[in-house]
């Protein structure tokens, strides 16, 4: 008997399964592993949530939340909130007790307001420090050389550059270095001569003379009527005197002109 012939592939098959073998090989040598491939997005995920927080808040900064007067600013930052008193200034003051206060308040909020900048605190005063922009300049010095405020610390090594930066602004007469403050920034301005209104001259009085006093009118002649007598007739005397003076003295009792006030010791005869 003859032997079963086995049936043959074709030769394409043959190849194609081949080639399949072949890629089958080098994906399980060069190919990456699949944790691996899972790990990736993972790792990426975690490095974008601290690229968004820095973006907001830059590390070190601290943004100017207020703006108490030129010199003195509220911020926010790694320390919390704080009061900073910024070195190197002397400001007026922004409630109305010094000359150019409103000014420089006003300039120093449009400097800072809702800017974040960064703070050299003082080893000495936690609540002083120097200020920086976010381009580097050094807010004090531009403070100084505008005009908004004065030099005001002495040995360190910016003061050589503050303390020319205010001789300038002098020279210049920038900001408070202009009349009426003329440099004074502690008390208010003296008010200009051209706004003082002249003293109003003196009010002459004219004194009155005092009324004359008008002379009494003199008294009209009265005549006085002869009192009852208890003598007879109708002759009349004043006094004594006048009897004598008409030879009619003494007077008796019924005898004309005779009356008991003449008569002194009321014993009938008057003007004895």
């Amino acid at each position: 008997m003859r032997a079963p012939m086995r049936r043959m592939l074709p030769n394409w098959i043959k190849i194609v399964l081949a080639a399949f073998g072949v890629l089958f090989v080098l994906g399980a040598i060069f190919g990456p592993s699949p944790k691996e491939e899972s790990a990736a997005p993972s790792a990426a995920s975690t490095t974008a949530t601290p690229t968004a927080t820095t973006s907001s808040a830059p590390p070190g900064r601290y943004l100017v939340t207020e703006i108490v007067d030129a010199g003195t600013v509220r911020v926010t930052g790694p320390l919390g909130v704080s009061l900073v008193r910024i070195s190197g200034l002397r400001t007026p003051p922004a409630n109305g007790t010094g000359c150019f206060g409103a000014e420089s308040a006003a300039w120093a909020r449009n400097a800072l307001m809702n800017q974040y900048v960064t703070l050299d605190i003082d080893s000495a005063d936690s609540a002083v420090a120097s200020l920086k922009l976010t381009d580097g300049s050094d807010y004090s010095l531009l403070a100084v050389q505008a005009g908004y405020a004065r030099f005001a610390t002495t040995g360190t090594v910016f003061d050589t550059a503050r303390k020319a930066a205010e001789g300038a602004a002098e020279t210049a007469k920038r900001g408070l270095w202009a009349p009426p403050c003329l440099g004074t920034i502690d008390t208010p301005p003296a008010p200009s001569p051209s706004s003082v209104a002249p003293p109003a001259p003196p009010v002459e009085r004219t004194v009155a003379p005092p009324p004359t006093p008008k002379a009494a009118p003199p008294p009209e002649p009265t005549t006085e009527a002869p009192p009852a007598s208890s003598g007879g007739g109708s002759a009349y005397y004043k006094n004594c005197d006048a009897a004598r003076a008409a030879n009619a003295a003494p007077l008796h009792v019924g005898e004309p002109g005779y009356r008991p006030a003449l008569d002194r010791d009321h014993d009938g005869t008057a003007c004895e």
